[in-house]
């Protein structure tokens, strides 16, 4: 059982990050449950993508240069990916 439930069992009302707080700082430290996934594979042998923009964000008029980008996000049911697009120039 938890520490955080043994707590509430106790009818002890504390917040979780403040119990996880409170461990670390007394040399406690909470397992990990979730397994790491790696969903990047940098060692393949296909070709790449130059890099046009150079790291120069800050140079480009409206709807002259667009960013993306992608994330997974784990969820209960399976997970999800997030992706944003935003225009360098008006930064929307």
């Amino acid at each position: 059982m938890s520490c955080y439930r043994h707590f509430r069992k106790q009818s002890l009302s504390i917040d979780y990050k403040r119990l996880r707080r409170s461990m670390r700082d007394n040399g406690l430290y909470h397992r990990y449950h979730r397994k790491y996934v790696k969903t990047t594979d940098s060692e393949h042998q296909l070709s790449c993508a130059s890099n046009l923009l150079d790291r120069r964000f800050d140079d480009f008029g409206i709807n002259e240069a667009w960013c993306g980008d992608i994330t997974y996000i784990p969820t209960k049911e399976g997970g999800l990916y997030l992706a944003s697009v935003i225009d360098l120039g008006t930064r929307r």
